[in-house]
């Protein structure tokens, strides 16, 4: 092992032993062109500055590399905290939304390729609304929801399947079936006070040869 203690002559320079070598690309650049001034118009540089130089290049690439490490450990603390937030917001809008009375139904899509919700509440077995997504949401829905609409056909969580994709039909009012492709249009027109036109729109049960009245 090569002696790197400071010579007398080093000393009076006001070089700084390898120990206490600087360790970023500016103490580094700053210790080379020390030796560069020293040493800069002779044919060999001594050994003893050469280790001191390779020490501390030592010592800053591992202080790069331990600071790479701290950058990427806070980059994933970044994301976990962005993820729990995510998660705590649509909880909390999740619980603000079932403690609201008129968001007491479940979203349906009709469709899967059409901007489209249909509020409708079972018990009533009848539409509560219908909304694009931007004006669901500005009504007070929280995106979770619309998102399993999406995904599923209705918002239903659970092993209550109501209104999914596989749900083809629903009863109205015990008047008769209303096909899921005329959720939408059944919906307008019985929420704009058509009801003619909306029960125009279902279908008999099975066994009966008309729509009850």
């Amino acid at each position: 092992m090569p002696d790197t203690s400071l010579t007398p002559e080093a000393q009076k320079r006001g070089d700084r032993d390898p120990a206490d070598f600087e360790p970023s690309i500016e103490g580094t650049q700053r210790h080379v062109q020390r030796i560069l001034d020293t040493f800069g118009k002779q044919e060999m540089v001594p050994f003893r500055e050469l280790d001191r130089l390779g020490q501390g290049l030592l010592n800053t690439l591992a202080e790069a590399e331990r600071l790479r490490e701290e950058r990427n450990r806070a980059r994933r603390i970044a994301v976990a905290l962005e993820q729990e937030n995510a998660r705590l917001t649509e909880e909390l809008a999740e619980e603000r939304a079932s403690r609201n009375p008129r968001l007491r139904c479940l979203i349906i899509k009709p469709h899967r390729d059409r901007d489209v919700y249909v509020g409708w509440s079972t018990n009533a077995e009848a539409p509560t609304g219908v909304w694009s997504r931007e004006t669901a949401l500005e009504y007070g829905f929280p995106p979770s929801w619309l998102a399993r609409a999406d995904e599923n056909g209705s918002d239903a969580t659970g092993n209550y399947r109501f209104g999914n994709w596989e749900h083809a039909r629903f009863v109205a009012e015990q008047r008769g079936l209303l096909p899921r492709h005329r959720l939408e249009g059944y919906a307008v027109e019985y929420l704009h006070g058509d009801r003619v036109a909306a029960y125009a729109l279902l279908e008999p049960f099975e066994g009966e040869s008309e729509v009850r009245s």
